[in-house]
């Protein structure tokens, strides 16, 4: 059943019968003579948004290989600048959704890199313990007699 979502300041049709799931999954574009990496920005059983290099143009034929999942094969139904719509050619067979997010190079959809969110915690504890410090400096130097 068709939901309406608002965008901006007019309200457009989805007219995807299943939610696009944010993935972030790097994988490999096929078509014609050209193969590049890509990387998936969401992805449904029926089709993908992604992000390549290659200029792949509308209705051109392609196989992407999504890792956990393997090599789809499908055609581009829209573009943009970097980013292309493909709709498969057959869904995706149930569970493969699930083997994507779950596979060894599937990338969390975190805001932040591993090293940006192990820096994070070094500041967040680092910050706490200097907190305390005063706290109990303070406490010390406060209740002797002047």
């Amino acid at each position: 059943m068709p939901s309406t979502v608002p965008s901006a300041s007019l309200f457009v049709v989805e007219r995807r019968s299943t939610p696009r799931l944010p993935i972030g999954l790097q994988g490999v574009v096929r078509a014609e003579n050209q193969s590049a990496t890509a990387v998936l920005r969401d992805l449904t059983r029926d089709g993908c948004r992604l992000e390549t290099e290659c200029d792949l143009a509308p209705d051109l034929h392609v196989s992407i290989g999504i890792p956990g999942i393997g090599p789809t094969s499908g055609r581009i139904v829209w573009k943009s600048e970097r980013e292309f719509g493909c709709v498969f050619d057959q869904c995706l067979p149930s569970g493969a959704i699930t083997a994507a997010f779950s596979g060894p190079t599937a990338r969390r959809n975190n805001k932040f890199s591993g090293p940006a969110q192990i820096g994070i915690f070094v500041g967040v504890i680092t910050t706490s313990w200097l907190a305390i410090a005063g706290c109990v400096l303070a406490f010390i130097y406060s209740g002797s007699p002047a």
